[in-house]
């Protein structure tokens, strides 16, 4: 069977039980190349996947492990059948984040099955209230850009500037000859 995982996807964790063959592959292994190869994807991110052992469950169990370590909620964990008391096998934990953000098809094999996709705890998101006041509708316009001044303009305000100039100039010669 195959599990799809969107891009982008994020606050998910999917729990595989591993075959104990595969289990002890990954503990020699330096990468997850088995688990890769089980699940048929690509792991980006390693720091996403984690390794459980069925010795490291004895006398807690994967539900309150994965309550504890994951904060996925109680609720959650009653639904997954057969997490309550799984402790005689072998798991890996997958963060959406393994993925690196790519869409990928997970695919249940004999040595990896998916037992459960859960959602781990965070804030919950921003409520996003619609804008509905008449100035939220239609699009920004821009101001009117101003017209470029003509030479005939150009020429007139020189002018004029000019003839101010010789005002104030034979006011000047006036008052200076007085």
């Amino acid at each position: 069977m195959s599990h799809a995982v969107a891009a982008n996807e994020h606050g998910l964790v999917r729990v595989f039980r591993l075959s104990e063959p595969l289990f002890h592959a990954l503990e020699q292994s330096e990468d997850f190349g088995p688990l890769e190869k089980a699940l048929g994807v690509i792991i980006a991110e390693p720091a996403d996947v984690q390794l459980i052992a069925a010795d490291s469950l004895r006398g807690l169990g994967l539900a309150p492990f994965l309550a504890m370590g994951y904060g996925i909620k109680s609720g959650d964990l009653e639904d997954a059948i057969g997490m309550q008391d799984a402790t005689d096998d072998s798991f890996v934990v997958v963060r959406s984040g393994a993925f690196g953000g790519a869409a990928v098809t997970v695919s249940d094999s004999p040595d990896a099955q998916l037992i459960a996709t859960l959602a781990e705890d965070g804030p919950d998101a921003p409520s996003m209230t619609p804008i509905t006041s008449d100035s939220a509708e239609g699009l920004v316009s821009h101001p009117a850009a101003k017209p470029v001044k003509s030479d005939a303009r150009v020429g007139g305000m020189v002018a004029t500037i000019a003839l101010l100039v010789l005002f104030a100039l034979a006011g000047l010669m006036i008052w200076v000859a007085s």
